[in-house]
């Protein structure tokens, strides 16, 4: 961060999009990344669920500032979700704003090039307590401060240009839950 990569040696850009898929990369030094869903509707049906849920998400980021060279930070915001569950009067309808996740991703090998890359992502999520009740997924009881401390795994593949395969695995190494 203080010492901030040239342009000229600066890598090709590659976003990590929270529920989507990670990148094994970072971002360079002293540099910022922002990454956002404006706008993403989502709409699912199961073959056991009798009714349709449907989420509305606006501005969902990833603001990334590389820290060294193979080290970057990442805060993530939940700005706003709407979820519905049924139809018209019957349905059900949730509105509020999502979680902040603090996201450390350190490259291990292949940043600056060759076949595979891999990385660590460990990562807190501060739920937000005004939300608990509100947001999709939420119990009340999800109230009280809850942090967790998962680690990402994200890993990449190159083939021929300009193809790359990614994988992420994920774990949990730790729970916190103070009283």
């Amino acid at each position: 961060m203080f010492k901030p990569e040239p342009r000229a040696l600066m890598r090709l850009l590659s976003t990590d999009r929270p529920d989507v898929t990670e990148s094994a990369y970072s971002v360079d030094a002293g540099h910022f990344q922002v990454e956002t869903d404006v706008l993403r509707l989502g709409r699912s049906r199961l073959k056991r669920q009798p009714v349709a849920q449907q989420e509305l998400r606006f501005n969902h980021a990833n603001l990334k500032l590389g820290l060294t060279h193979n080290v970057d930070l990442q805060v993530v915001v939940e700005s706003y979700t709407v979820q519905t569950e049924g139809e018209g009067d019957t349905g059900t309808r949730r509105a509020g704003f999502g979680d902040v996740t603090l996201r450390l991703k350190r490259n291990l090998w292949g940043n600056d090039g060759g076949p595979t890359a891999f990385a660590l992502m460990p990562f807190v999520k501060l739920p937000r307590a005004a939300t608990a009740a509100t947001v999709p997924g939420r119990a009340a009881s999800s109230r009280r401060f809850r942090c967790s401390c998962p680690t990402i795994l994200p890993w990449a593949r190159s083939f021929r240009p300009p193809s790359t395969a990614i994988a992420r695995l994920g774990n949990t190494f730790w729970n916190w839950l103070p009283r």
